[in-house]
């Protein structure tokens, strides 16, 4: 990702999330002019130029006349409650409802994708519900939520929405998967996920998606597990989930439970102290467990939360082990 890049005033929005000076969206940040009339889009590593009319990667920023707007500010593709385990964040608030939200658009082409049919729109009629900041914090706190999540399609798009903790996935280790998958590269992912576990002010889980003979052999996994110790620590939990077939990958098989219960251990092995499966019923691969004295710390089941043993501060209520994370609102 840039550095510096230029930061734009954006133009107001009436709560309906209309711009008041009668554009769509409103004006983007990250981008900057350049010599030759085009602006680039900073804002992710595919920095697309654009001429005026034209429409980045993502859909979701394009140029208007002389600046790069979002498009889809004010305005997502829909509004759910969820349990914040299904983001999935199991170290924030454990067992609170988030509301979700998401928009049209991707800066990524997964040919999995789970939620192509948003991901993948090109029409502003996919993002028809309105959704200014001050009126999804509003929702949340009436639905009685303790945090917004931005879900469904790559929040990288939406980053003016930007929030408190993050799970980012890491698709794979290797760059032909990426490249072929994917239509991204690793490099840069692990650079910013490298960056945003350090600033130091975001909360960082992280989730791979096992893929059947694409990205889950043992030699794969061990070495990305073991960057992931090396350049990040044993402190950032890791999430495997299962694959089912969908969008452009419906000849793939789905991920059987053997297969994320043997990525588990292997993370496990390599350091991780936080190792989670998705996707498939294993409550004890599901569970918190104390890296100190192995007490269940917090209990789930899919999505069920069962007893929380952690005192006030986040620590193990056995051996004082404060569990990283976010345990208070």
């Amino acid at each position: 990702m840039t550095t510096s890049p230029t930061r734009r005033d954006p133009a107001g929005t009436d709560r309906a999330g209309r711009a008041s000076d009668g554009l769509p969206g409103r004006t983007a940040r990250w981008w900057h002019a350049l010599p030759d009339g085009r602006l680039r889009c900073e804002l992710c590593p595919r920095e697309c130029t654009l001429r005026d009319g034209q429409r980045g990667f993502c859909f979701a920023r394009a140029r208007h006349g002389d600046e790069i707007r979002l498009d889809t500010y004010g305005h997502c593709s829909g509004l759910a409650v969820d349990p914040i385990e299904k983001k999935p964040l199991n170290h924030v608030l454990p067992g609170s409802r988030v509301l979700s939200f998401g928009t049209a658009g991707c800066d990524l082409a997964c040919r999995f994708c789970q939620n192509w049919e948003i991901s993948t729109a090109r029409s502003m009629t996919a993002v028809g519900v309105p959704a200014m900041p001050r009126d999804i914090a509003h929702d949340a706190s009436a639905r009685g939520c303790s945090a917004v999540a931005f879900t469904y399609n790559d929040p990288v798009v939406f980053a003016e929405y930007a929030m408190d903790a993050a799970n980012i996935d890491l698709k794979g280790f290797t760059e032909g998967f990426y490249r072929r998958i994917t239509g991204g590269r690793l490099d840069v992912v692990l650079d910013t996920i490298d960056a945003v576990v350090h600033n130091g002010r975001t909360w960082v889980e992280l989730t791979t998606l096992l893929i059947p003979g694409m990205n889950d052999s043992d030699e794969e996994l061990r070495a990305m597990c073991g960057w992931i110790v090396r350049q990040l620590g044993p402190d950032v939990p890791l999430h495997f989930t299962a694959f089912h077939p969908s969008n452009r990958m419906r000849d793939v098989p789905p991920t059987t439970a053997t297969s994320v219960e043997r990525a588990r251990q292997i993370a496990l092995d390599a350091g991780i102290h936080f190792v989670y499966t998705g996707n498939v019923h294993d409550p004890a691969g599901q569970t918190t467990w104390c890296p100190q004295c192995g007490t269940a710390l917090i209990e789930r089941d899919g999505y069920r939360v069962g007893p929380v043993r952690l005192d006030d501060l986040g620590r193990c209520r056995s051996c004082g082990y404060a569990l990283p994370g976010i345990f208070r609102r």
